[in-house]
């Protein structure tokens, strides 16, 4: 399962010198649908093993990574994967920043047949601290289960996003999904107030239509993983506009057959009162609480 003999003894070291804190930051799990507060052990023992686990993030970028709450919230997805782990669920981890065609340099790099450096190399990873990610990558070893690439390459998407989605030509059509639809008309009315005034119409839809296959994308692959892997925990770290309200990732799993499906969005406390709009109804189905930074010893240091 560890690929290279030692891999499993390096996995350790690197969460001890990377200072992942033995238990949550957070508070608590606050399940919307029940309305009571859950200790982040008991919640990842009520998910339902098989489950898709859509956790939306705020992503680290080199301008925010040295902020607490951004070493927090990473910190937490990390405490998530390792909590339903324990709970004996088989965890598998889905990353919207990894391109599906490179799969194969994401295999290599868990099973220690690349380092570090040339695997983000590879997958272009970019300016992001991977630092911030790695935990979450590799902890997926330690609980049965691997990390898969979930998106397409970042060079389509953007040509979508420039040239509208009748702009590909035969060579990036097969790389497409089997499904690629238009995301529904919440979706995209939440889409353009959260672009507001920034772009003309005519872009707002072509900026729409590459956003759709973003999500499709990810709910191809995933559905793929679940048709191979039904009893694995798949836990998706995407972009938080993609897992709010349903109307993203979660509705285009659906579309793909999917239906063992809950979002997970984190949330201070005092942001409680704003999880649920007159208008699109809840945002998720649970939230991960944090207290206030500073309030807890070892939090955001």
């Amino acid at each position: 399962m560890f690929g290279k003999n030692g891999l499993k003894s390096r996995l350790c070291v690197l969460f001890v010198a990377l200072g992942v804190p033995s238990n949550s930051h957070a508070a608590a799990i606050w399940q919307g649908q029940g309305q009571h507060e859950a200790t982040l052990s008991d919640w990842a023992t009520s998910l339902v093993k098989g489950s898709v686990l859509i956790l939306g993030e705020e992503h680290a970028t080199d301008q925010n990574q040295n902020e607490p709450q951004v070493i927090r919230h990473h910190q937490n997805q990390h405490s998530i994967i390792r909590a339903l782990g324990q709970a004996g669920h088989v965890v598998s981890v889905g990353m919207e920043f990894f391109e599906y065609p490179k799969q194969g340099f994401v295999d290599s790099y868990l099973n220690g047949e690349l380092e570090e450096s040339e695997f983000l190399n590879k997958v272009g990873w970019g300016l992001a601290p991977f630092d911030l990610y790695r935990p979450q990558v590799l902890e997926p070893l330690r609980f049965g289960g691997t990390t898969i690439a979930l998106n397409i390459p970042r060079a389509i998407t953007s040509k979508v996003a420039k040239s509208g989605h009748d702009a590909l030509d035969s060579e990036e059509r097969a790389l497409l999904p089997p499904i690629w639809e238009r995301g529904s008309a919440p979706y995209f009315e939440r889409f353009s107030e959260a672009i507001g005034g920034h772009a003309p119409k005519e872009a707002i839809e072509r900026y729409f239509w590459a956003q759709s296959l973003w999500d499709d994308t990810m709910a191809w692959r995933t559905s793929q993983h679940k048709s191979q892997n039904p009893e694995t925990t798949l836990v998706i770290i995407v972009g938080q506009f993609h897992a709010e309200f349903g109307h993203g990732l979660a509705r285009r799993l659906k579309r793909y057959g999917l239906t063992q499906i809950h979002t997970l969005l984190q949330i201070e406390r005092g942001e409680m009162a704003e999880q649920t709009d007159p208008k699109y109804g809840a945002r998720a189905n649970s939230y991960l609480v944090n207290e206030p930074c500073g309030s807890e010893p070892g939090t955001c240091q």
